[in-house]
């Protein structure tokens, strides 16, 4: 067995040096390559960026992909996965912390022959009482029919079951190398934030193999206010994205023509929407509410080019 290690990283050399000094603690003795895919916008984060990368050669085996530009999360993810000559290719975010445990606990599940992709726990430092709430009467890792994604902020460093789920959380996630020609690359299209690994795992899931979320280890999820994709700050922006993204996600994977899908989708976000407006105190869940047609329109569009080809 050798794995690759993706990492991408854009503008916040700081926290990716942190991710890089927590993956030097946590990886085993097995065979292995680290591959971080750098890009960037802030010539001074960039450049910091690469001496961090080449500063950890001596502790971790990296090969270093550099791009000054915004490649995007999906792009980025693909390079790495192209690079990638394991076969086991995890996916981390450049913002967070590994547990010590975390290969040692993630990768026995890859022995099993039905198994294509593993994750583990996003744990956050940051999460509300509202969160708190829903997550307890929710199931991990599910999606839904009416397009309700249940991330996987689940962590019980006590509990031995694992979950097999729909989905897994883009933060942290491994799969085997030889179902890429099956399942494809990430879609390029899901651009700013959020859904790209959702579709990514989802299909994997749709394929017939098994997604495993072990809740005894993962990765803490610091979900740092520069840098990124758009930092968190930017609340409308945030708003945009989701909307847009979620719903192309929808009428990509889940809507088959049938109207009480439609409608079940578009009543459950919008109540979602209303509820969120209250916890956060944020009026973009609404104003931005209609970027769903943008989805839309975006599935249309593809699907379109599609069958041109």
């Amino acid at each position: 067995m050798k794995i690759s290690i993706v990492i991408p990283t854009f503008n916040r050399a700081k926290v990716f040096k942190e991710c890089l000094e927590s993956l030097s603690k946590s990886i085993i003795k097995v065979p292995y390559e680290v591959i971080v895919v750098i890009n960037g916008t802030d010539i001074k984060e960039f450049k910091k960026s690469i001496v961090v990368a080449k500063n950890f050669k001596k502790k971790l085996n990296i090969r270093i992909f550099v791009k000054f530009g915004r490649l995007g999360s999906a792009k980025a993810r693909n390079i790495g996965l192209k690079l990638a000559k394991g076969n086991i290719v995890f996916f981390f975010d450049d913002d967070i912390e590994i547990l010590p445990d975390y290969f040692e606990k993630v990768l026995p599940f890859f022995s099993e022959n039905d198994v294509g992709s593993v994750g583990a726990a996003e744990i956050k430092d940051n999460v509300t009482f509202f969160h708190k709430i829903w997550f307890k009467t929710r199931q991990p890792g599910k999606v839904t029919d009416s397009g309700e994604i249940i991330s996987n902020f689940f962590y019980n460093p006590n509990l031995k079951k694992v979950f097999y789920v729909d989905h897994l959380h883009g933060s942290n996630f491994g799969l085997k190398k030889e179902i890429i020609n099956e399942i494809g690359s990430f879609d390029e299209n899901y651009i700013g934030v959020q859904r790209e690994e959702t579709d990514f795992t989802y299909r994997v899931r749709k394929l017939g193999y098994k997604l495993v979320f072990v809740p005894f280890t993962g990765v803490i999820h610091k979900q740092t206010t520069y840098g990124g994709n758009i930092p968190p700050t930017k609340k409308r922006e945030w708003c945009y994205w989701y909307y847009r993204n979620t719903s192309y996600f929808f009428f990509k994977n889940i809507y088959d023509g049938k109207k009480l899908k439609l409608i079940k989708f578009l009543v459950r976000e919008l109540i979602f929407s209303i509820i969120k407006v209250l916890a956060y105190r944020n009026l973009f869940y609404i104003m931005e509410f209609p970027k769903i047609y943008e989805g839309y329109k975006l599935y249309k569009l593809v699907k379109s080019h599609l069958k041109d080809d």
